[in-house]
C-alpha cells in the first residue's frame, strides 16, 4: 500500500515538473483555444445569419465548425496530456484513441474542403461563363470530404493508446501515444508516411489551382489596361463600345460577372492581350472596369487563398518534427527546459490555423468585420 502510494506521489511530482517546464506551451495552447473558440463562434454566427446563401458561405461554415470543434475538444485534451504527461494513459486507452482520431479527422476534413474550395474558385475565375458549382453540390463536397476524412482517421483508433515507459527510477509511467502493441512495429511509421503523402498531394493540388487562378486574374487585369489604352474603344455605362461595329454580350455567374465585347471590324483592329486560352476561353474578349461584384469575388478568392496558405504553413513544423522524431527518437526524448517547451508548441503547430482563420475572414471581408464588431458591441441587442 505504501509502495503504491509512493509511486503515485512520484509520478505526480514528475507530472508537476513536466508541466512547469511546459508552462509556456500550455499557456500558448490555452490562448489559441480561447481565441479560436470565440472567433469561430462569431464567424459561424455572422455567416449563418447575415450572409446570403452561396457556395463560399457553405465552405466557410464547414471550416469554422471544424475549427470550433478542434478548439472545444482537441486542444483541451492536449493541454491535459501535457499537464499529466506520465499518468494520462492511466485514464484508459479510449481518450487517447478518440483524441488522436478527432485530430486526424478535423485535419483531413479541413484539407479536403480547402481543395474543394480551390476547385470551385478555379471554375469561377477560369471558366466564368460555364456551369458553376451549386449550393447543393457544395454540401455534397463537404459531406464526401467528411466521410473520406473519417475513413482516413480510423487507424489512430487502432494504433494509439497507453504506452508504458520505464523512468530512470524504475517506475512505470503510462503515456498517451502509440500503444505498446504497435510501438515496435512499422505501422505507425507507415501511417505517418501516408499522412505526409496526402499533405504533399493536397499542397500540390492547391498550388496548381491557385497558380491558374491568379494567372486568370492577371489576364483580366491586363485586358482592362489594354482596353482603356485602346483609342478605338470608348467606355460607357453598359460596357466597352467600339467606334466600329461591336456586339456586346453579358454573362453572369453567382459570384463573378464578365462583360465580353466581340470586335467585328472590317478595317484594322487591335486584339486584347489574351493569347493563352487555357484559363479564359476566348482570345478576343475584353472586360470593362471591374464591378463591385467582381471586386468582391476577387477579395473572396484572396481570402480563401490565404486560408489555404495558412493551413499549409501551420502543418509544416508539425510534419518536420514528426520526421525528426522518427529518425532521432532518442534526442527528442532527452529534450528538457525551453527546448522541450518549443518542441511541444511546434509539434502542435496545426492548432494555430484554428485561431488564425477568424482573423483572415474579418480582414478580407469588410462586411464580416463590421458584423463581428456589431455583435461584440452588442449593438443588435440594444433598443
Amino acid at each position: 500500500m505504501d509502495n503504491r502510494s509512493s509511486v503515485t506521489e512520484y509520478l505526480q511530482s514528475r507530472n508537476d515538473e513536466y508541466a512547469l517546464e511546459n508552462l509556456v506551451a500550455m499557456i500558448f495552447l490555452g490562448l489559441i483555444m480561447f481565441v479560436g473558440f470565440v472567433g469561430n463562434c462569431l464567424v459561424f454566427l455572422v455567416y449563418l445569419t447575415k450572409m446570403k446563401p452561396s457556395t463560399t458561405r457553405c465552405f466557410i461554415l464547414a471550416l469554422s465548425t471544424l475549427d470550433f470543434a478542434t478548439c472545444l475538444i482537441c486542444i483541451p485534451v492536449d493541454i491535459v496530456d501535457i499537464r499529466y504527461k506520465f499518468t494520462f494513459g492511466e485514464f484508459g486507452s479510449t481518450p487517447c484513441k478518440l483524441s488522436a482520431m478527432f485530430v486526424s479527422f478535423t485535419s483531413f476534413a479541413s484539407g479536403n474542403i480547402l481543395v474543394a474550395v480551390a476547385a470551385v474558385r478555379h471554375k469561377k475565375v477560369c471558366y466564368p461563363t460555364g456551369p458553376q458549382t451549386s449550393i447543393k453540390a457544395a454540401f455534397i463536397a463537404i459531406f464526401l470530404s467528411c466521410v473520406s476524412s473519417f475513413t482516413f482517421s480510423i487507424p489512430p483508433t487502432i494504433l494509439y493508446g497507453g504506452q508504458t515507459k520505464v523512468l530512470s527510477e524504475g517506475v512505470n509511467a503510462t503515456l498517451c501515444t502509440t500503444s505498446d502493441f504497435y510501438v515496435n512495429t512499422r505501422l505507425p511509421l507507415a501511417y505517418n508516411g501516408f499522412q505526409f503523402v496526402l499533405f504533399v498531394a493536397a499542397m500540390a493540388t492547391l498550388s496548381t489551382l491557385y497558380v491558374r487562378i491568379w494567372k486568370g486574374v492577371a489576364r483580366f487585369a491586363d485586358v482592362k489596361k489594354w482596353s482603356w489604352k485602346n483609342k478605338d474603344v470608348d467606355n460607357s455605362d453598359s460596357g466597352f463600345v467600339s467606334k466600329n461595329h461591336v456586339s456586346v454580350s453579358k454573362h453572369s455567374t453567382q459570384e463573378s460577372v464578365s462583360f465580353e465585347v466581340h470586335v467585328s471590324t472590317t478595317g484594322k483592329g487591335k486584339t486584347p492581350p489574351l493569347s493563352d486560352k487555357s484559363c479564359l476561353g476566348r482570345s478576343d474578349t475584353i472586360i470593362r472596369r471591374p464591378s463591385k461584384r467582381q471586386r468582391t469575388a476577387r477579395r473572396t478568392t484572396l481570402m480563401l487563398f490565404i486560408i489555404s496558405l495558412a493551413f499549409v504553413v501551420s502543418f509544416l513544423p508539425h510534419l518536420t518534427l514528426m520526421a525528426v522524431r522518427a529518425l532521432h527518437r532518442d534526442r527528442i526524448e532527452n529534450l528538457a527546459g525551453p527546448a522541450l517547451a518549443a518542441y511541444n508548441i511546434f509539434l502542435r503547430s496545426y492548432f494555430i490555423n484554428c485561431a488564425a482563420n477568424p482573423f483572415i475572414y474579418s480582414y478580407c471581408n469588410v462586411n464580416v468585420r463590421k458584423e463581428i464588431a456589431a455583435v461584440v458591441s452588442l449593438r443588435h441587442f440594444r433598443k
